[in-house]
């Protein structure tokens, strides 16, 4: 069977949608900015443009993290269903080990013992 090499970057390859963001880069965005641009402008006149700057940073950066963040190829919301997994679910592992050799030797006592 002939096979053809591809080189790493061509497999990783995304279609850019809007200002060389991937689709979901560019909802993300739209997203944040429908959030976070009204936020700013009503909360700058009430608490200052320092806090309300602090508290768009902090309500973008959620989002923005859904946009961009891969982990090991995978997005941010399956990197949240391993850690969740992890955190809630069982981790006992018992570990035992056989020993062969003594094994073994108790087959053969065995069939000493039968002749």
């Amino acid at each position: 069977m002939i096979e053809v090499r591809l080189p790493k970057e061509i497999r990783t390859y995304k279609e850019t949608f809007i200002f060389g963001m991937t689709l979901r880069q560019t909802i993300c965005m739209v997203i944040a900015l429908l959030i976070n641009v009204p936020t700013y402008f009503f909360l700058s006149e009430k608490v200052g443009d320092d806090l309300s700057s602090w508290l768009v940073l902090f309500t973008a950066a959620p989002l923005v993290l859904i946009g961009w963040f891969k982990y090991n190829g995978m997005e941010t919301e399956k990197v949240a269903a391993c850690i969740a997994r992890f955190l809630f679910t069982s981790q006992k592992y018992h570990y035992g080990s056989e020993n062969f050799f003594h094994w073994i030797w108790e087959e053969c006592q065995k069939q000493e013992e039968e002749e």
